[in-house]
């Protein structure tokens, strides 16, 4: 049988129990002074099986084994060839094995959009960003998926695809829809200030956003001024933001100034017209 390697083991092979506490003893110095030998005096790293495995972002996700990368790209043959549920089994299989691979469920949500199932899609999609948070593509079908389910927070999930891939203008400007759809205009200003920050948008997309921002708030001078601007930088091909008070936001201050201003002057006229008509009625 083999011999053990320590004075501890020794002892224990032989008998513990049976040894006097000096030999004990002496059995542990014999072990301290191998482990300080083996491991250098200024070195005060943790042992090697108590340290945790590094984390490495890989673009696709952990790596597969050889036996699982044959299983996965027979899953993606089978995908080409429109045999989905053979393409089903292999994914399943691969994440028997390893559940944190994102390629699997990537495939899995390919199948599922082929097959028409939307609110599946999602689901996978779901894990596959998930298992790797900078996957643009996924978050992007993540957004046209949320919006065709109607869910809320759908610019959320464009502001990260663009956010990770700032050459997708397709993804800014669709979360910019969402914005002007949920009637979050500051937002929608504020992701256009970062899209021209970026060199996603030019001058004239910004203030053609910023005139229906204004339009849709009730300050039609601005509006005029915003549209007014974006046709001059057009014609010129400039490609330079002026800085006037246009692109200030005080949205809030001025619909509080404006709402204190009516409450100073009364109801209007139309108000004091609907207010006769309801006194009529009731008199009725």
């Amino acid at each position: 049988p083999p011999q053990p390697a320590t004075q501890m083991s020794r002892l224990s092979a032989t008998g513990l129990y049976g040894a006097s506490f000096a030999e004990y003893q002496k059995a542990k110095k014999v072990d301290e002074a191998h482990r300080r030998k083996k491991r250098p005096k200024g070195d005060r790293s943790r042992r090697p099986e108590m340290t945790a495995r590094r984390r490495t972002n890989r673009p696709y996700g952990k790596k597969l084994p050889p036996r699982l990368e044959r299983l996965l790209s027979a899953a993606y043959l089978a995908y080409i060839d429109r045999r989905y549920a053979a393409a089903t089994r292999a994914c399943e299989e691969v994440l028997r094995y390893n559940s944190t691979s994102a390629r699997p469920y990537r495939l899995l949500a390919l199948i599922a959009e082929a097959e028409g199932h939307t609110e599946k899609t999602f689901a996978l999609l779901a894990c596959v960003t998930f298992n790797d948070g900078k996957d643009a593509a996924a978050w992007k079908q993540m957004g046209v998926c949320a919006r065709e389910l109607g869910k809320p927070d759908q610019w959320k999930y464009f502001k990260r695809a663009w956010s990770l891939d700032k050459t997708d203008v397709d993804a800014a400007k669709d979360a910019l829809e969402c914005l002007f759809e949920r009637h979050e205009y500051v937002n929608a200003l504020d992701l256009a200030r970062r899209m021209r920050k970026h060199k996603t948008t030019d001058a004239v997309d910004m203030l053609t956003i910023a005139s229906r921002i204004f339009e849709e708030k009730g300050f039609p001078d601005r509006c005029e001024l915003a549209l007014e601007q974006a046709i001059e930088l057009a014609i010129k091909g400039g490609d330079e933001v002026p800085e006037p008070d246009l692109l200030t936001i005080g949205f809030a201050e001025d619909l509080a100034a404006a709402q204190a201003e009516q409450a100073e002057q009364g109801p209007s006229s139309d108000e004091e017209e609907e207010e006769e008509e309801e006194e009529e009625e009731e008199d009725e």
